[in-house]
């Protein structure tokens, strides 16, 4: 029995392009095909075959090769939504007053929604992260909630900052061997002996990648990494990352920034699945409630200020 190809996706076989039945000529029939015709006659009286270069494929099987060509998608838990926070000079950095709340979140523009990993990556990697201008932020926050304290699903909460110095800044140097430190003391004075500090594992340098740790937490956050190790009734809200003169901040937003196990389960989830050339220092990791920073005003408030974090 025949069927119908006009929906059949050209392919390319052994490199030449094939074309479905519906792009033949109107001469080309199955039944007084020429040797030289795009199709055959079938001997079993079924559908026409597509002969490229001399190859015999039934337009059945053009669409299953199509369909193991096109990969499934794949959903993630949560929907997120990507967001460009682009400075601008003339713009009170924290406005306290309902009028500067409206400015702030006209330039808060929404990039795109993703429900998908293939969408992420597709969004990822079509954002210049390391050309990002100095005080812009990109965020990444679940659906339906905006990347501002006042939400009403942000006010209760706090965030993580993670502070990786630029550059020749975040320098950092592991495994000093300190000998020859003792100190005599004798009268008034300091008597100094050995030959003061050895140090070793010179040639354990290293610098942290901002974006680096950027995309493994990224990662972390539609993989459902974080809020995993977050206690009931508390939520990964977001994530952002901004520049700043000498450092990029990276925070991870969550709904409850009084509960404490929360607190202290998503640094260590972030610390002990960061790669070990990606660890921040510990020093330069902290967490603060949004109702901490005095820009704040709470939910209902009419001189409530619009703002992230800093």
């Amino acid at each position: 029995m025949a069927t119908t190809t006009s929906s059949v996706p050209s392919v390319h076989v052994n490199g030449a392009k094939s074309h479905s039945a519906s792009a033949l000529p109107s001469d080309a029939s199955p039944s007084g095909a020429s040797p030289t015709s795009a199709t055959s006659d079938s001997p079993t009286g079924e559908s026409p075959v597509i002969e490229p270069m001399g190859v015999r494929i039934r337009p059945q099987e053009v669409v299953r090769m199509a369909a193991r060509r096109r990969p499934l998608a794949l959903p993630l838990r949560h929907e997120w939504t990507f967001w460009h926070d682009k400075h601008q000079a003339n713009r009170v950095s924290s406005p306290a007053t309902v009028a500067g709340c409206g400015e702030y979140e006209s330039q808060l523009k929404e990039m795109r929604g993703i429900s998908t990993i293939q969408e992420f990556w597709q969004v990822y990697n079509n954002i210049p992260f390391r050309s990002l201008a100095l005080r812009d932020s990109i965020l990444m926050f679940k659906k339906n909630v905006k990347p501002v304290w006042e939400d009403p699903r942000n006010n209760n909460g706090g965030a993580w900052t993670f502070r990786i110095l630029k550059s020749s800044n975040n320098t950092t140097i592991t495994g000093h061997n300190h000998t020859g430190m003792g100190h005599s003391h004798t009268g008034t004075g300091h008597n100094h002996t050995g030959t003061g500090p050895n140090h070793t594992g010179i040639g354990n340098h290293r610098t942290i990648d901002a974006i680096g740790v950027w995309k493994e937490i990224l990662a972390m956050a539609i993989g459902e990494e974080l809020q995993e190790v977050v206690e009931k009734g508390d939520d990964i809200c977001g994530i952002s990352m901004s520049v700043r003169f000498n450092a990029h901040l990276i925070h991870i937003w969550n709904r409850d920034g009084s509960n404490q196990k929360s607190i202290d389960a998503i640094c260590e989830r972030v610390l002990s699945n960061l790669s070990e050339d990606l660890k921040p220092l510990v020093q330069k990791s902290y967490y603060k409630k949004h109702s901490e920073h005095k820009e704040f005003r709470p939910l209902g408030d009419t001189n409530a200020g619009c703002s992230k974090e800093t």
